[in-house]
């Protein structure tokens, strides 16, 4: 059976037979208007015997007449052919051929070989029924065209209508109100998506043109407030709130220097002052402070351990026996330190002073109350000594290790009391281990503990040892420790057991609490809080009378 005529019955229709010039036009409109290029369909025209005009010369058992399929006689005035000398009134029974309508060439009839694949067909479709769409897995494209004489539809194998799976497994046409539904969801999800999108651009353009109007309120607020100060570091002055009177030296070391200087209490950060004690003791020293700086000749390396010293001062925190820092310039150089002025300078200079003074007297007893003043009492010794311990027992209790404990380091103020000062090499125990290791550097070996000595291991402990050298330093007005000991030898003679001679001025029970700082296991010197409850024992013990001490101006260690 022929593919078109065949393909044509299972989809209940036939083979079309064009009876009018318009339905050729019809045809050819349709392929016109879908624009189908190089696309080839059947319709139906084939060669069949009988029906040759008696005029004919042709081998009328050859020959045969054009026809339609459903057996309708072929009429040539309403179809072009390609080639113009085919003869359009018979054909030859022995050519397994037909005609098909080539979209491509302006809708003009060209022969082919009928038992060809039909890429796309065209039937008679009746009345009372369609295609039945589940005798085909590609569901054929309809367009319907209709005159006074018949009714066609095209059906084309590669359409692409859309189409649902059914329980059975074959393939239905949607129906109408699926097809709405299915759009009118497809639109729903990109409107919404679309609304989402401009949401989120509308929300991102407000942010960034808020992120805008605050920086331009910024810009004009610190246009407009040059006084104005915003920082975040608590501590930090504003340089020129901080005068400096370079002609007064109050010290001076291998890096720096410390001037007097003067910052009014209001210029002194808010969060600073700590306490009323602290904010009381600027303004008892009519604004004085002192200022540490950085000589100009030093290298990076001891602008970073100065950088150390502040933040160390800033994390001790405030307490009546420590040089407290007020204030600090680091985000402009040259660094400045402010710190509490003592107007007494340190203590060794000053037991010095007096001791020359002390030295000079043959009778205290006759000298006039205006410069006993100038004596300093063995009950004051004990006091400095209290005054000491109470401070390095607050830095033991934060986690400190000063590790340059000593009389120089050691500030007087205006009411001769005692306060630690020189963190430079302070350092905070990190961990469990409660000692902290140095790499070495400049350190106080006559002051230091055996085992930093020899390992350069740092803790509460070796600040108690360095504790014992400084009652030392006390007890003889500034003498110098170990006078006789090489310094070779002081190592190995520490650890063999030797410690200093009682000095000739000093007590039994003082000297008792000077042994026990210097014990050789570290776990065994006495704390700083047993040291200050101990002095304070001996000065209860002291007598009320004994106000002046009698030096001995050959002693070794002066």
């Amino acid at each position: 059976v022929f593919d078109a005529e065949k393909m044509c019955k299972i989809y209940g229709g036939h083979l079309p037979s064009i009876r009018s010039r318009e339905q050729s036009d019809v045809i050819q409109a349709w392929l016109s208007g879908k624009k189908i290029q190089s696309t080839k369909f059947w319709i139906g025209l084939y060669c069949r015997r009988g029906g040759i005009p008696a005029s004919s010369a042709h081998d009328l058992s050859m020959r045969g007449i054009r026809a339609w399929f459903d057996g309708t006689t072929y009429n040539d005035e309403f179809t072009n052919f390609l080639d113009p000398n085919d003869d359009t009134s018979t054909c030859d029974l022995t050519v397994a051929e037909a005609f098909l309508f080539n979209g491509a060439i302006e809708g003009e009839w060209q022969r082919e070989n009928y038992s060809q694949t039909l890429p796309t067909l065209m039937c008679s479709k009746p009345h009372s029924r369609g295609p039945d769409p589940a005798l085909t897995t590609s569901t054929p494209t309809t367009r319907k065209t209709t005159d006074s004489t018949d009714k066609f539809t095209t059906m084309s194998t590669t359409s692409t209508e859309p189409t649902t799976t059914t329980s059975d497994g074959k393939n239905r046409k949607l129906t109408r109100l699926e097809l709405i539904l299915i759009i009118s969801l497809g639109i729903v999800i990109v409107t919404v998506l679309l609304i989402a999108l401009i949401y989120f651009l509308c929300k991102r353009i407000r942010r960034e043109h808020v992120q805008e109007m605050v920086n331009n309120m910024q810009k004009r607020f610190s246009r407009s407030n040059t006084n104005a100060i915003v920082r975040q570091d608590e501590w930090e002055i504003r340089r020129q709130f901080v005068g400096i009177d370079y002609s007064r030296q109050l010290g001076r070391g291998a890096f720096g220097s410390v001037y007097l200087g003067r910052v009014f209490s209001g210029n002194i950060p808010e969060m600073a002052v700590r306490t009323l004690i602290q904010l009381n003791t600027l303004k008892k020293e009519n604004n004085f402070v002192a200022v540490k700086t950085l000589h100009e000749t030093a290298d990076r390396e001891a602008a970073n351990e100065f950088m150390e010293e502040i933040n160390i001062m800033k994390k001790i925190g405030f307490h009546e026996r420590l040089v407290n820092i007020l204030g600090c310039v680091t985000e402009t150089e040259p660094l400045l330190l402010i710190i509490e002025y003592c107007s007494n300078g340190d203590l060794l200079h000053l037991m010095r002073e007096r001791r020359m003074y002390m030295l000079k007297l043959k009778d205290t007893a006759g000298e006039s109350f205006a410069e006993r003043h100038l004596i300093i009492t063995h009950r004051q010794q004990l006091m400095f000594g209290i005054q000491i311990a109470y401070g390095m027992e607050y830095l033991a209790q934060r986690g400190f290790v000063h590790r340059d404990l000593a009389a120089r380091n050691i500030l007087v103020d205006q009411n001769e009391t005692c306060k630690i000062g020189d963190f430079g090499l302070c350092r905070k125990i990190e961990g469990e281990s409660e000692q902290y290791i140095s790499r070495g550097g400049r350190l106080p070996w006559k002051w230091m503990a055996p085992e930093a000595l020899e390992r350069f291991y740092f803790s509460v402990e070796s600040d108690v040892w360095s504790f014992g050298v400084v009652l030392f330093e006390i007890i003889t007005l500034g003498g110098n420790p170990y006078p006789d000991w090489p310094a070779v030898e002081l190592l190995h003679r520490l650890k063999s057991g030797e410690r200093m001679a009682k000095p000739d001025i000093c007590s039994d029970g003082y000297y008792e609490i000077m042994l026990a700082c210097w014990k050789g296991v570290p776990m065994s010197r006495l704390s700083f809080e047993k040291i200050r409850r101990k002095i304070g024992q001996e000065l209860e013990d002291s007598s009320s009378e004994d106000y002046y001490l009698k030096l001995d101006a050959a002693a070794k260690y002066y």
